[in-house]
């Protein structure tokens, strides 16, 4: 059952984590004897395990319910000389006294000799001891001296991970008044732990009953090789004798939560990832006091605990953070004259997070940077008197600025826009556009940016690049890991002197430091561009939102829908039927769009003025198989050092066919879905959604029409 002594009855006790290392706290611990009760004169004993029952127990930690363990009751006494189940003496081994059944060269032989069974390792060999573990789950009498047969019954029963098997030295009848030395037959047994078995475990060498000497003889051990898979967590690395040891972690926070203890059961890593999974709910449903972040169990090292070489329980450490085998260093400790060792031990780790922390060595730069985080300001004032002719006041005014050298290149030439169709006739109608209306949401709720001023500079980039380490977390933990280092204050000196009634000297100087910054920022890339909106003159204004009603000079759709009239949302998205100018991107499928929209990157992008951003078209190729583009040239909404520059091109004669391509974008699409869908059709296509993985060169084609995607870069 649950150890009501060590079982976190109050799972708040992970909380606090305990020092390290993480040696064995002794002092909570009780005097504990597994209880294995072999009842003699049977033929097989049963003890059963429920694992279900068991699992569930650790994660509700319900330490008033024992797992759930039938034994039989099989205590009560026996009548002397009432007959016991014997077995023919099949090896002719030596019964006459225990130093000779002891001594049988017959029973050493088939000992020596036997085949170690498939899935198994052998423990120990020919020994005159037989085992007396962790977890006991019953024995049987078998026919002959054969591994196998003992290692078939171990697979059929729940738990079994381990099984030993002897010859003993037993009366045929039981000895009492009357029969007090019975004589003597060579049974055969196997017993059933629900731990490993080593020469630790060897404690049974026997016993008198009345004057008859039971003995052990030719006694093999062997455990089993196969390890759990939990679903969930990683494959176990299993350290045998060694268990963790970990470190702090990169910002000196100590990763161990604590523990649980389990016993009078069998050995099952599931009671542990079931206490971790449950541990991490609670620490969220219940969160620190202080305002820290919750401490959540990504990785658990399992193992039993021993006492002078006896089962004390399946022992569960927790941590934070996942580590390597090269910290499994804690291999037992001593207290006075008894020995505690571990056996049998496994390291887990979630699958999804493995607990990395951003590090404030490495890694405090970006995130301020990703999370906006601005430091609040320390003024430190220090005063002096001076000498009484003299006051001097100083102020020193620290100043931090950074310049960037832009480089803009752009497609040269940007020639007239002079088209003829199939017969040779001039027309501008083939291969313009017309702006039918535009719309420009408001949004309550949404805060309000302010335009930027005009620069000659061109749009700076984050100059920050995502640390690699970074590259396959979701936004979503990247911001929470980035919030508890990305703190701090900047300060300010003031130094002053205390007034005097002598002529008074103010004293004023500044510090200035400054940053240079060198990058490239990408021109529209269209040959004849024409600005739906913007200007590559610089853009009259700041845009926020809005979508176009467009009408083209050849139909475009998406999976059996078509239309020459069309929706453009500055959002990255061309729609049929309307437009919708949603700034919060959504999985696909999505209810908050149009009923057919083509998702060339959907985030709330943004239109600063005076930059040469915007959205441009650009209609090539002869008539019947024109190809029309839409080039965005952006940043965002309120974060306007970030870039978004992509291509959405559509084909007249393969309508429901758009390619997707990317110049630069900043974060890789981690706040954006990518692809295709139509509500009425029942039909989408999703490249991605909140993934960093839009990457500068990258091209997507999608098909509707086939329902594929392919992609390239």
């Amino acid at each position: 059952m649950l150890n009501k002594a060590l079982a976190f009855s109050a799972l708040a006790a992970l909380a606090a984590a305990a020092p390290r290392p993480q040696l064995i706290n002794l002092d909570e611990i009780p005097d504990y004897t597994p209880t294995v009760t072999m009842v003699p004169g049977l033929t097989a004993q049963v003890v059963t395990y429920d694992p279900t029952a068991a699992i569930s127990a650790a994660a509700a930690d319900v330490t008033d319910s024992p797992l759930l363990q039938e034994k039989r009751d099989l205590l009560q006494a026996r009548a002397a000389c009432a007959a016991q189940p014997t077995m023919a003496n099949v090896y002719n081994i030596d019964v006459s006294s225990a130093s000779a059944f002891r001594a049988d060269t017959i029973a050493a032989g088939k000992a020596n000799n036997a085949v170690t069974p498939s899935g198994y390792a052998l423990n120990f060999q020919n020994s005159g001891k037989a085992s007396s573990a962790y977890g006991y789950l019953g024995y049987q009498t078998v026919s002959s001296y054969d591994p196998s047969i003992c290692a078939n019954k171990c697979n059929s029963i729940t738990g079994c991970l381990a099984f030993n098997i002897y010859f003993e030295r037993d009366p045929t009848v039981e000895p009492g008044t009357g029969c007090t030395n019975p004589s003597a037959f060579a049974n055969i047994k196997c017993s059933y732990w629900g731990g490993n078995l080593d020469t630790t475990t060897l404690t049974n060498g026997g016993q008198m009953r009345s004057s008859f000497e039971v003995a052990i003889a030719g006694s093999n051990g062997y455990t089993t090789t196969k390890y759990q898979v939990i679903s969930g967590y990683t494959t176990p690395k299993f350290l045998n004798t060694a268990v963790m040891n970990a470190p702090t972690d990169c910002n000196g926070a100590d990763t161990y939560m604590g523990y649980k203890l389990f016993n009078e059961a069998v050995f099952d890593a599931r009671l542990c990832s079931a206490a971790c999974d449950a541990q991490s709910a609670y620490n969220i449903a219940n969160p620190p006091s202080d305002g820290s972040k919750p401490k959540l169990c990504k990785f658990f090292n399992t193992y039993i605990l021993n006492k002078n070489g006896v089962g004390q329980g399946q022992y569960c450490s927790m941590y934070t953070e996942q580590w390597s085998s090269t910290y499994a260093t804690n291999t037992g400790q001593n207290r006075g004259s008894d020995k505690y060792t571990m056996s049998f031990s496994f390291m887990y780790g979630n699958t999804t997070d493995d607990g990395t922390p951003a590090c404030a060595s490495t890694d405090s730069a970006f995130c301020s940077a990703y999370i906006n985080y601005i430091p609040p300001v320390s003024t430190i004032v220090s005063s002096f008197t001076p000498a009484p002719t003299t006051v001097t006041s100083t102020q020193v005014n620290v100043v931090t600025s950074t310049i960037y050298t832009a480089t803009i290149t752009a497609a040269a030439g940007h020639a007239a826009r002079v088209r003829r169709d199939g017969n040779g006739t001039e027309t501008g109608l083939d291969y313009s556009i017309s702006i039918i209306e535009s719309i420009d949401p408001s949004y309550t709720n949404k805060p309000v940016d302010s335009p930027q001023t005009a620069s000659s500079t061109g749009l700076a980039r984050r100059a920050l690049a995502t640390p690699a380490k970074f590259a396959n977390w979701p936004a979503s933990r990247i911001s929470a890991s980035c919030s508890i280092i990305a703190t701090g204050r900047a300060t300010t000196t003031v130094v002053s002197t205390a007034s005097a009634p002598q002529t008074t000297v103010a004293v004023t100087s500044a510090s200035t430091t400054t940053v240079y910054g060198t990058l490239t920022v990408p021109g529209v890339q269209l040959a004849s561009p024409t600005a739906i909106i913007g200007s590559l003159s610089g853009s009259p204004g700041s845009y926020d939102d809005l979508y176009y009603h467009l009408d083209l000079p050849f139909p475009i759709g998406a999976f059996g829908k078509t239309s020459s009239s069309i929706w453009l949302e500055i959002n990255g998205c061309v729609s049929l039927n309307t437009g919708f100018g949603d700034f919060v991107n959504e999985r696909l499928p999505s209810t908050n769009m149009a009923d057919t929209t083509l998702l060339g990157y959907w985030d709330d992008l943004y239109i600063y003025q005076g930059t040469q951003q915007g959205i441009y078209y650009d209609i090539t190729g002869e008539v019947g198989s024109r190809v029309l583009q839409f080039e965005f040239y952006t940043s965002a909404f309120q974060r306007r050092t970030e870039y978004f520059h992509f291509i959405m091109t559509f084909y007249e004669n393969q309508v429901g066919l758009v390619k997707y391509k990317y110049f630069d974008i900043s974060y890789n699409g981690l706040s954006a879905t990518v692809g295709a869908q139509s509500r009425s059709a029942g039909k989408f296509l999703q490249y991605s959604f909140n993934q960093a993985v839009i990457n500068p060169g990258l091209e997507i084609t999608i098909d509707t029409n086939a329902g594929t995607m392919t992609h390239t870069g």
